[in-house]
Order: C-alpha cells, then structure tokens, then sequence
C-alpha cells in the first residue's frame, strides 16, 4: 500500500522524507528494544539530555529503565571496528522527562562509527544539511570543534572549576564577564585576543579565516585550527555549504566530545532541532576503540511548532441511518478505488479535516460546499 504523504502529520512526513535521505546514503535501519538495564544509564547519566529516567523492575529481578536516549544503546551493541565501520539511522521512541512531566517523544538520527576520515565529516554533514530541509527550507547548521576550544582553554590554564565557567563565557558570548576575570587572574594580552576572538567569530569560512591570525597563538591550537581548517573547506562546497555556520559557542560535554560538533536550526523553532558531532571519547568509555560521530534529530521537539493543518481524509461521505448500505458501499468503494481517502458517517467529526464533503442521498453522493 503507498502512504500518500499529504496525508500525514507534518513530523510523520519528515519522519519518512529523514529515513528515505538516510536510506540514499547507504545507512542501514537500527531497531532496538525500549528499555535497557538501568545501570548503563546511571553510568552515563551527564550525558543524557534528561537525568530523570523511568524505572521499573524485570522478571529476573533486575533494574530496568524505560530508553531515555538511543545512541548508547547504538554503542552498546555496535560490531564496529576499524576494518568495519557501521552506518546506521534508527527512527524510535525515547522517554523522557518534559514539562515536569515524563512524555514518549519521537526522535531520529544517524551514527557513524568505526573508522572516522574527512569524506565520513563531509558525509555526516551533508546528511545533517539534507535533514534541516527536510524539516524547513530556511535553516542553518551551527558546527564548532572541541578540539580548538580545549587548546584555547588549556592555554589559560584554569583550574577545573574555571574551565567550566570559561566554558559558560563561551557559551553566553560574554565578552565582559571574561575580561573581568582576565584582568584578575593577570592573562596576558595575547590569550585573551584569542579567546575573545573565539567568541566574535561568526560566518562561514571567509569570516573564519579572518579570525584565524588571533586565534593561532600556539603550536596546539595551530594544528587543532589546521584540522578544524581542513573540514572547513571541504564543508562549505557541499551543497547546503552557505548554511553553514562557524559558532564557537556551541558546547559539547568534553568527557565524550571530540572533533567536530554541531547544531541545526529551522526557522519558526526556538531551539536546536538537531544536534551532534563526534563523540570518540564516549565509546572508548565503552571499551570500544573506534571512533564515532552522528546527530539527532529531535522531531518531538518541533512538532508543537509545526502547523498540522493537513486533512484527516481526503473525502467524508455523509448517510443518514434509512440509507440503502449497499449503494453506500458500492459508492465508497468506487472512490477508493480511485486513489481516494474516505471516511463515511452519520455526522461531521469534531476536529476532523477533510477536502471534500460529499452526502449520500437517494443512492447518489452529491457533492456540498465544505465551509
């Protein structure tokens, strides 16, 4: 049976437009169960989005967990290796804690792990362009690189607590608060043109480059920025390659990214609706030696911002209960037999949309105005 797609809830047609992209691509369809033992969570809790997990005991006595996330279920079960690199997207369901209150939200995405080179950048990231059309044609990827933001913070030499309120400056793009505690911890003039060059960046890679002389001030920065460079260039002539943004701010939890991270935004969301980057240090917490990098699409994020104003059907056809109910049926299957959709009923359904309105008088549909 062919799904029609106009016919479908706006985050289910992205749903299929997102798995039909991936599927080009070569990537094969991860499925899983819901739930997982409760101790790999716990384990690995700072990288959930949600730290609130569901919970409930298994048969054996164990603890289980309701799948507040996918990717470490991904890892978990992964035969990557880097003779043998896995490429896969997963369309499922993850529960989580939402407006203080715990809701089943859709989410999709793709992992790349094994063996991690530029063409599986340039991959990933037209993936992650192809998947923002999918949802809006005005979008934009924000990318960024851990590795360059740690050579620029461990050149200042923070203590732990200050590399975490170095990263909060970074984040908020706050110039003034850096340059109050530049001026108390005495940084030298040249770490903090660096780090305030960091955060003024914006733009593609012309604008990139602009910033690049203030930025380089060490030889670790200078082959994090040569890298960073690398993946820059062949980036922006993808196509989709002008949506790209270079935005220090956007922050990734050290402990498990590394590389290239990013976010994407469509126009009318308030938020990131993807996110993502390479995430090696992640799977060698699992005792995996490859590497990785991949994204999500949060489709249970956006679908409160997108106008599901698409029919329910394409036809209601109208009986009253007297009605001859084979002519009836004889008429409906006539029209579905035309590729038509039609729900048939005594009277017009609350909330439910529809093109045409048709009523079954006398042994005929007859067409009526649809207000």
């Amino acid at each position: 049976m062919k799904i029609k797609l106009d016919n479908l809830k706006k985050d289910e047609q992205i749903s299929l437009k997102l798995e039909a992209v991936y599927e080009k691509f070569g990537y094969r369809k991860f499925k899983m169960r819901s739930f997982e033992e409760y101790s790999m969570y716990l384990s690995y809790s700072d990288f959930l989005l949600s730290k609130n997990i569901i919970t409930f005991s298994g048969l054996d006595g164990k603890l289980l967990a309701l799948r507040p996330d996918v990717t470490l279920s991904i890892i978990k079960n992964t035969k990557a290796s880097k003779s043998n690199t896995e490429k896969l997207f997963y369309n499922e369901k993850v529960y989580r804690e939402f407006s203080k209150e715990y809701k089943e939200i859709n989410q999709t995405g793709v992992e790349l792990i094994g063996n991690i080179n530029l063409y599986s950048y340039a991959e990933i990231t037209t993936l992650a362009l192809k998947s923002l059309e999918c949802i809006g044609s005005d979008y934009v990827l924000d990318i960024s690189d851990m590795a360059v933001v740690g050579a620029i913070i461990d050149e200042i030499e923070p203590s732990d607590s200050e590399k975490a309120v170095l990263y909060e400056f970074l984040k908020a793009k706050n110039i003034d608060d850096f340059l109050a505690y530049a001026t108390k911890k005495e940084i030298s003039e040249e770490k903090i043109n660096a780090f305030c060059a960091l955060i003024k960046v914006s733009g593609g890679e012309k604008e990139f480059d602009a910033f690049v002389k203030d930025i380089a001030i060490s030889e670790k920065i200078s082959t994090a920025l040569n890298n960073f460079k690398a993946v820059l260039s062949v980036l922006s002539k993808q196509d989709g390659g002008d949506k790209i943004n270079v935005n220090f701010s956007i922050y990734g939890n050290a402990d498990y990214y590394n590389g290239l991270i990013f976010n994407g935004y469509v126009q009318g969301v308030p938020k990131a609706v993807l996110s993502g980057g390479r995430y090696d240090k992640l799977l060698q917490k699992f005792g995996k030696e490859v590497g990785a990098i991949g994204f999500a699409v949060y489709l249970g994020e956006i679908e409160r911002y997108l106008e599901n104003d698409v029919p329910s059907t394409d036809i209601l056809v109208l009986f009253k209960e007297d009605a001859d109910i084979e002519e009836l049926i004889k008429a409906v299957n006539d029209l579905i037999s035309k590729g038509y959709s039609v729900r048939v009923d005594t009277a017009i359904p609350e909330d439910f949309k529809f093109l045409k309105l048709f009523v079954f008088d006398n042994g005929c549909l007859v067409e009526k105005k649809n207000d």
